[in-house]
C-alpha cells in the first residue's frame, strides 16, 4: 500500500520533513548558501523563537518549524547553533550514492556506535574535546564491518556539513544520526529479533485497521 511504500522510504531515508525545508529554502533564496546567510543566530535561541521567525524564513507552518528544531536538537539543549541546522540541512541534501551510505550506516550502526564510543573513553574519563580529521576518524571506524568505502564517503559528508576542519566524536555520533535518523530504531528491532522471528510475529496480535 501507500502507506507501506511511505514507511520504507521513511526507513532509508533522511528526515523527510527536513529534506523538503532544504528544497523550500533553496526554491525561495535560489540556493541554500543564501537561505543560511538570510539566517539570523537569535531565531536558534529557543523553540519558540525559531517556531516564529524559522517558519517564516524556510516558509513552512509553525508546528513543522518545532519538529524541525526538535529533531537537530539532539543533544536537548533547547538551543540551536548555526552549525548544527546548517549541517542537518546540508546532511539532507538527495543523493543516489548516499542512499546506499545511509541504508549501511543504518545496518551497522550498532557497531558505529561501539568504535564511537571505545574512542570516546580515554582511560575512565570522557573525552569529547579532541578533533579528529578524516583519515583520523576511519582509523577509528576501522572495526566496522563496512566497505571501506562508503566509510569515506559518510565521513566525507559529515565533515563537509559541519564546515570544520575536524570533528569531535559527539559531533560525529550526532551527524550520524541526523544523516540516518532511522539508524535510532536498529536497538529495538534487535530486541524485537530476540523474542520474535520474523518481526512480523511480534505485531500479529495487534488489530489490523485496514479491515
Amino acid at each position: 500500500s501507500l502507506s507501506d511504500l511511505a514507511c520504507g522510504l521513511a526507513a532509508v531515508s533522511p528526515c523527510v520533513l527536513v529534506a523538503e525545508v532544504r528544497s523550500q529554502l533553496v526554491a525561495r533564496w535560489g540556493d541554500l548558501d543564501k537561505a543560511c546567510d538570510a539566517l539570523q543566530d537569535e531565531w536558534l535561541e529557543s523553540p519558540k523563537a525559531f517556531e516564529q521567525f524559522g517558519s517564516e524564513w524556510a516558509g513552512i507552518t509553525k508546528a513543522e518549524a518545532a519538529r524541525v528544531f526538535r529533531f537537530t536538537d539532539i543533544d536537548r539543549s533547547g538551543n540551536l547553533t548555526r552549525s548544527e541546522i546548517v549541517g542537518v540541512l546540508r546532511l539532507s541534501r538527495p543523493s543516489i550514492q548516499m542512499e546506499d551510505v545511509r541504508r549501511s550506516v543504518q545496518q551497522r550502526y550498532r557497531g558505529i556506535e561501539a568504535a564511537l564510543r571505545e574512542g570516546l573513553l580515554q582511560g575512565d574519563s570522557f573525552d569529547d574535546t579532541l578533533r579528529f580529521n578524516a583519515e583520523e576518524l576511519l582509523d577509528l571506524l576501522e572495526p566496522v564491518d563496512m566497505p571501506k568505502g562508503e566509510k569515506r564517503l559518510l565521513i566525507r559528508a559529515l565533515v563537509s556539513a559541519s564546515g570544520e576542519q575536524g570533528l569531535t566524536l559527539f559531533e560525529v555520533y550526532r551527524g550520524i544520526r541526523l544523516f540516518a535518523p532511522a539508524c535510532a530504531l536498529e536497538g529495538v528491532r534487535l530486541q524485537i529479533l530476540r523474542k520474535h522471528d520474523p518481526i512480523a510475529d511480534a505485531f500479529r496480535h495487534f488489530p489490523n485497521r485496514r479491515q
